[in-house]
């Protein structure tokens, strides 16, 4: 998006981009066994960095390349209060796809339609709480639009 001028229509419309950054892993967490764990670590830097932007009174906006990242731009908008109690955080889901397969539902096993199941509790437990997820989201606080295919 950002090679498609995405800052530049953003600064046109009168927006400041204050912290355009990306989660990386360290050069010893690229190195832990199992890509779900990386996942998670990675995740649990976005978090960091979304709770870092909003304690700052910045709207945080994630640009992924997919939708594996939700569980890092949850946790970083429960890690953003003022005390070390999770703030309370819902999710309006807007994609065509549902997101809400487990390992045990999925046709595909693939983790971009797990995101909002990992996230609510349905599954993959340790990606979550290594994403800093904790706890989950209750199902109730999940609105879910457009979705066409589940």
């Amino acid at each position: 998006m950002e090679e498609g001028g995405l800052l530049t229509h953003l600064a046109g419309w009168g927006c400041e981009v204050v912290d355009n950054r990306e989660a990386k892993l360290t050069a010893e967490e690229e190195k832990s066994y199992g890509a779900r764990y990386r996942l998670g670590l990675a995740n649990n830097h976005l978090a960091d960095i979304v709770a870092h932007q909003i304690k700052g009174d910045v709207l945080s906006i994630g640009l992924m390349a997919n939708c594996n990242g939700l569980m890092g731009m949850l946790a970083g908008h429960q890690r953003s209060g003022d005390t070390r109690k999770p703030l309370r955080v819902g999710l309006v889901w807007i994609d065509a796809h549902g997101d809400f397969n487990t390992p045990e539902t999925s046709l595909s096993g693939m983790m971009g339609g797990m995101p909002v199941a990992i996230s609510t509790g349905q599954c993959l437990h340790h990606i979550r709480r290594t994403s800093g997820l904790e706890p989950p989201l209750p199902i109730k606080y999940v609105t879910m639009a457009g979705v066409r295919d589940t």
